[in-house]
């Protein structure tokens, strides 16, 4: 199996949906049987049935209505990846771009016009890739100037799928933390890349 190193600064415009809602969750402490893995073999078995955050889907940036979160998640039949993703994943324009979806807003702070809530604060994030494992180089809050939202990064999965054209499919968890209220909206981002270029962000 080929491994490559993919090391450098990725510019991504970013598609996006963001939910805006405070609210109460239970907390499972449960602990999961096993941890999913990909194959450890080139062959991508039977895994060409993907119809949400395809290819096209994640280079274009077209596509922006909700998806089930299954979608980020790695599938079962995954081959290991072909690519290493070792650096900055940085996105850029979040201040203008993205999209927002208000679900419910029981205290009007949003409204119709533009507002900062409804944008994500500047990500510039590091990684280093082991196997299959994507891990944030800085793990816990971070602090982003921003006036209404902090970030937490956790680790990520990547893995090879059929339907991706030899790009590697990488996806990892993220929650926006209000500042001064720490309500917490937890969310995935996922892109594609390889040697030399990478597809827009999605979350």
């Amino acid at each position: 199996m080929k491994q490559h190193i993919f090391s450098f600064v990725l510019t991504l415009f970013v598609v996006s949906t963001i939910m805006t809602a405070c609210v109460s969750a239970a907390v499972s402490t449960s602990t999961p049987t096993s941890v999913p893995q990909p194959a450890a073999t080139d062959d991508l078995l039977n895994n060409d049935t993907r119809s949400v955050l395809t290819f096209d889907d994640l280079f274009s940036g077209l596509s922006t209505a909700a998806v089930d979160d299954s979608a980020f998640a790695l599938p079962t039949d995954a081959a290991m990846p072909d690519h290493i993703f070792e650096g900055q994943l940085e996105l850029s324009g979040e201040a203008i771009n993205g999209g927002f979806s208000e679900v419910k807003d029981i205290l009007s702070l949003t409204g119709t016009a533009d507002d900062p809530r409804k944008h994500l604060p500047e990500f510039r994030l590091e990684f280093i890739q082991d196997g299959s494992y994507l891990i944030p180089v800085q793990q816990g809050l971070s602090y982003t100037g921003h006036a209404y939202w902090n970030y937490i990064v956790g680790p990520g999965r990547v893995w090879q799928e059929n339907g991706d054209n030899d790009y590697s499919r990488a996806a990892f968890p993220f929650a926006l933390v209000q500042r001064n209220a720490n309500c917490t909206h937890n969310g995935v981002m996922t892109f594609l890349f390889n040697d030399d270029s990478a597809s827009k962000v999605r979350y």
